[in-house]
C-alpha cells in the first residue's frame, strides 16, 4: 500500500460506524515542507466523497525537532515537540492541502472523524460523569489539575467548577489544560448553561507571550442540531482580566468581560461586552461593539463604540469617547441617509447670561422672548473636542451685545452680535493648534 493510499478503519469511540477512513504517512521530514493534497490521494473518490480530515494523530517520537503541520489556506499551524505523540481535531475539514515540516522519521495519519486532544507528556485522569450528561472524553492537564463537576437538570451548581493547572513553560504547540465532549440531554426545558468546552487559562510567567500567542479562556462550538426551539445559542462566551500589574497590548472579550485590574490594557476589544478598570489600573483604549463600560475607579483614557449603548453612572467617565472612529483619511464615511445631530440644546436667556457648552453639545440656539442686550457665550473645553468638530451658534431673537469665549483656545473672527434666527458656525482645528475658524 502507498504512502497516504485511504484505508477503511473503525472508530475506537464508534466500534459499529461505518465507512470512516484514514490516510497514513510515514515521513522522513526536513525543513523542505512535504505537501499533501487530500483532493489526489490514491484511493480517493473525487467525484463521490473526498477524503475530508476531521482528526490528525502524529507521533514524532523519533524526531529530533518539532514537527508541525501548516494548513495552507489558513496559515493555521499544529505543532508536535520532538519525542510526542498527540492527537489533534483537525481545524479545517473543506480546505485540501497541508504543507508538513520536521527532521527525522515520522509518522502522521489522517482521519475523517473527529478525535480526542492528546498529548503523549500529559497526565490523563478518569472520565468524569456528571449528574446531567456525560462527559466522555478524558481530561488531561501538565502538572497539577483539581477538577469538581456538580452540574443540575435545574441550572444550579452547587460544587461550583474548579481548576488548578500549572504549567511550567508554554511551549509553541497546542495546550489545553481542559479538553472534553459534554453531551447534555436535559429531560423537559431547561434554562441551565452547558459548556463544550470550559476551563481557566492563567499566565504566571516568567516568560513573555508574544507575537502571534495568546491565551484563550473558552473556545467551543454550539449546534442546535433539532428541531427545537432555542432561545439563545452562543459560539463563544469568555472573560480576559489583567490581574499581575503587567501591559496587556490587547485584550478581548465576546460577549464577555475584559478588566484591568491591575497594571495596564493597551488596547481592550469587545463585542457586546463589558469593560472596567479599579484602583491603580488602566485601560488606554477601549473598542466596543454594543459595548459598556461598567466601572472606571482606575483610568479608562477612551473609548470608541459602535451601537453604542448610554454610559449612566459611571465615575469618572473615560475622559475621550467616540460613536465612531475612522483614521483612514482615504477612507470618507457615505451615508444614503442624512447625517442627524441629536447634540443640541435650547438656552433660556435674559440679559447678561453667561452660558458655557458641555463638551458633547455641537448646537445650540439662545432664546428670548425678546432681543437681549448682550450676553457671553463660552466655548468647550478644547482638550475634549473632537478635531474637526463644527459648532453652531444661534439665536431666536437675536443679542446686541455677544461675547464669545474660547475656554483656552483662540476664536478667529469672533461674532460680536447675532441677529434674530441667525446662525454662526466654528469649526475646531486642533493638533496642537486648538483654533476655532468661523466658516
Amino acid at each position: 500500500m502507498s504512502n497516504g493510499e485511504l484505508q477503511t478503519v473503525v472508530n475506537f469511540r464508534k466500534p459499529d460506524s461505518h465507512d470512516v477512513r484514514a490516510a497514513p504517512f510515514q515521513l522522513t521530514l526536513s525543513s523542505t515542507p512535504f505537501v499533501i493534497d487530500f483532493r489526489a490521494l490514491p484511493g480517493s473518490d473525487l467525484a463521490g466523497t473526498p477524503f475530508r480530515p476531521s482528526g490528525v494523530y502524529i507521533d514524532n517520537t523519533q524526531g529530533t525537532d518539532k514537527l508541525t503541520v501548516l494548513v495552507n489556506e489558513l496559515n493555521y499551524r499544529m505543532v508536535c515537540k520532538a519525542g510526542e505523540l498527540i492527537n489533534l481535531p483537525y481545524p479545517a475539514a473543506k480546505y485540501s492541502s497541508v504543507g508538513i515540516t520536521g527532521e527525522g522519521q515520522a509518522t502522521v495519519i489522517f482521519v475523517d472523524y473527529p478525535v480526542e486532544p492528546y498529548e503523549s507528556s500529559l497526565t490523563e485522569i478518569a472520565p468524569v460523569v456528571t449528574e446531567w450528561g456525560t462527559i466522555t472524553g478524558d481530561i488531561f492537564a501538565q502538572g497539577d489539575l483539581q477538577a469538581e463537576f456538580d452540574l443540575k437538570p435545574d441550572g444550579t451548581n452547587d460544587g461550583g467548577i474548579q481548576f488548578n493547572t500549572t504549567d511550567v513553560a508554554v511551549a509553541p504547540s497546542i495546550y489545553s489544560p481542559v479538553a472534553n465532549t459534554l453531551v447534555t440531554s436535559p429531560p423537559s426545558n431547561s434554562e441551565a448553561i452547558s459548556f463544550s468546552l470550559f476551563g481557566q487559562n492563567i499566565h504566571v510567567g516568567p516568560g513573555n507571550i508574544i507575537n502571534g500567542g495568546h491565551i484563550v479562556g473558552c473556545i467551543g462550538w454550539s449546534i442546535n442540531n433539532s428541531n427545537t426551539t432555542m432561545a439563545m445559542g452562543i459560539g463563544v462566551e469568555g472573560r480576559f482580566d489583567n490581574a499581575g500589574g503587567g501591559v496587556t497590548t490587547r485584550g478581548q472579550g465576546l460577549l464577555g468581560l475584559v478588566t484591568a485590574q491591575s497594571g495596564t490594557i493597551t488596547g481592550a476589544y469587545g463585542s457586546r461586552s463589558e469593560f472596567q478598570s479599579f484602583p491603580g489600573a488602566s485601560i488606554t483604549r477601549c473598542v466596543g461593539y454594543d459595548s459598556n463600560v461598567g466601572i472606571n475607579a482606575g483610568t479608562i483614557s477612551a473609548y470608541v463604540g459602535f451601537s453604542q449603548p448610554r454610559i449612566t453612572g459611571v465615575v469618572p467617565a473615560p475622559a475621550n469617547m467616540r460613536s465612531f472612529e475612522n483614521l483612514e483619511p482615504h477612507a470618507p464615511i457615505s451615508s444614503a441617509a442624512p447625517i442627524c445631530s441629536a447634540a443640541w440644546e435650547l438656552v433660556a436667556v435674559s440679559t447678561g447670561f453667561s452660558y458655557t457648552i458641555p463638551d458633547h453639545i455641537d448646537d445650540i440656539q439662545l432664546h428670548a422672548g425678546a432681543a437681549v442686550a448682550m450676553g457671553t457665550v463660552t466655548f468647550p473645553n478644547p482638550a475634549n473636542v473632537t478635531d474637526g468638530m463644527l459648532l453652531y451658534i444661534g439665536s431666536t431673537n437675536g443679542v446686541t451685545a455677544l461675547t464669545l469665549n474660547g475656554n483656552g483656545a483662540t476664536i478667529l473672527n469672533p461674532a460680536t452680535a447675532l441677529s434674530s434666527g441667525a446662525v454662526v458656525i466654528y469649526k475646531f482645528y486642533g493638533r496642537g493648534t486648538n483654533v476655532w475658524v468661523r466658516r
